[in-house]
């Protein structure tokens, strides 16, 4: 090629290139790869400090936060049996940034109430921690067994007071049923939270209190409550002493909390599996699983399908739950 027509080309590039920088400045931006998370993440609550939800969120959180690096922000909402909590999580943006922590206090409300600031298709459930009994704890100067227990608290003439953490919980429904089904005439005194009401045993202002396995096993491991029996059809091997409602006389029952999280129902599902894969690294961990299992629960780790089955099917498993405790439903 000749000088000459190099020489002549350059020219055209030169234009060339204006042109294209010309275009480069004019053109809208091009949309960037998302990077999620880019900033802190909440979490919202159901329950106070130290309660079950409260320390899952914790130590999952904490562990997302190290995968993550951003900070996960516990915001502890309790009361109202978790409706406060599923309220601002139902109205928060569906941007993957509000975690929700899910325990089927969610269906028994739905299921109980009517005037709610949400429903169970609000949420969108990406993950299962654990299930866990109820179980009934008294204080440990009592030296009754279950079954003596019950028959002396039958004879007597004034309420078996018995606190739980709040309304409609499977708590509640649980000291109903084992009154109802023994015979004894109980009254409910409900609390803020798990802590508040095994703080009523140990202060002797209530009988019993029914709590979830997980809350309840430190203080039952510190010799501060007796566990009197568990609401699960086979001994808990955390507490395997301890029997069954069925071995205590009150029959065959069969009531387990779950705990999972889940993100407002408008979160796009791709981002919705993002989560519950992160989010299953951290459960499929030796670490976490003996965690759950030190503290008497069972690990619930399922698939994204499952998750959705499991939490479309415990609806149907607390209606009858709720019909045999004759808590009343709210009407329209």
């Amino acid at each position: 090629m000749s000088c000459h027509r190099l020489l002549s080309i350059q020219p055209a590039l030169g234009c060339a290139t204006g042109a294209l920088f010309a275009l480069l400045l004019t053109a809208p931006p091009q949309a960037q790869p998302a990077v999620y998370p880019d900033k802190p993440v909440k979490w919202v609550v159901d329950g106070a400090g130290g309660s079950p939800s409260d320390v899952l969120a914790r130590r999952v959180g904490r562990s997302l936060s190290e995968a993550w690096r951003q900070p996960i922000v516990v915001d502890n909402k309790p009361g109202a049996s978790g409706t406060i909590a599923y309220g601002l999580g139902a109205r928060s943006p569906a941007d993957g940034y509000t975690l929700v922590s899910l325990v089927n206090t969610l269906p028994i409300n739905v299921l109980t109430k009517r005037a709610l600031p949400y429903s169970n298709k609000d949420f969108a459930p990406v993950a299962l921690f654990f299930t866990s009994p109820n179980v009934v704890v008294v204080p440990v100067n009592s030296t009754l067994d279950a079954k003596r227990y019950l028959d002396a608290a039958r004879q007597k003439r004034q309420d078996i007071t018995f606190a739980t953490s709040g309304i409609g919980t499977s708590a509640h429904m649980t000291g109903e049923i084992i009154g109802k089904r023994s015979g004894v005439q109980v009254l409910h005194v409900p609390m803020t939270g798990s802590g508040p009401a095994m703080n009523e045993v140990m202060a002797g202002r209530v009988d019993f209190a029914v709590v979830n396995l997980f809350a309840a096993s430190p203080q039952i491991r510190a010799g501060k409550l007796r566990a009197l029996l568990v609401t699960s059809s086979r001994r808990n091997d955390h507490i395997p002493d301890v029997p069954t409602a069925e071995e205590a006389g009150v029959g065959r029952l069969d009531v387990a909390s779950w705990f999972g999280v889940g993100v407002p129902a408008g979160v796009p599902e791709d981002l919705q599996r993002r989560l519950h894969g992160d989010i299953d690294k951290i459960l499929a961990s030796e670490d976490f699983r003996a965690f759950v299992v030190s503290m008497g629960g069972d690990p619930l780790r399922r698939s994204f399908r499952e998750v959705r089955e499991f939490y479309e099917a415990d609806m149907a498993n607390w209606r009858q739950l709720i019909q045999e405790s004759g808590i009343p439903v709210e009407a329209n």
